[in-house]
């Protein structure tokens, strides 16, 4: 009868040393891991506007006239709306697991 306390009482030590171990423990996404945003200073004239029309990175345009110069008919519209039924096609296939599908896409 002791020897049956015995082996549970270990078994039981066990079991709490172990929940002891894992309680307690930050694991995965945690509250303080999302930065909060920070107040603009007055000095700095508060609320902003938004500029008018679309912000156009000059490096962007240097990259564009580079490529139209070396290729007349290249239309930055058609290669991004391409790149998007690309994409699209590579996640699909990529859900379905039809690696068939993904071997001429992907290098």
């Amino acid at each position: 009868m002791t020897f049956q306390i015995v082996i549970f009482a270990v078994i039981a030590a066990v079991l709490l040393f172990q929940l002891y171990n894992v309680l307690g423990k930050k694991v995965g996404r945690q509250p303080e891991d999302n930065p909060k945003p920070m107040a603009v200073p007055a000095a700095l004239g508060g609320a902003a506007e938004a500029p008018k029309g679309p912000v156009v990175d000059p490096a962007l345009t240097a990259a564009i006239a580079g490529l139209k110069a070396r290729d007349p008919n290249f239309d930055p519209h058609r290669f991004l709306e391409g790149a998007r039924q690309a994409y699209e096609t590579i996640v699909g296939a990529y859900a379905k697991g039809d690696r068939e599908a993904l071997r001429p896409l992907l290098t």
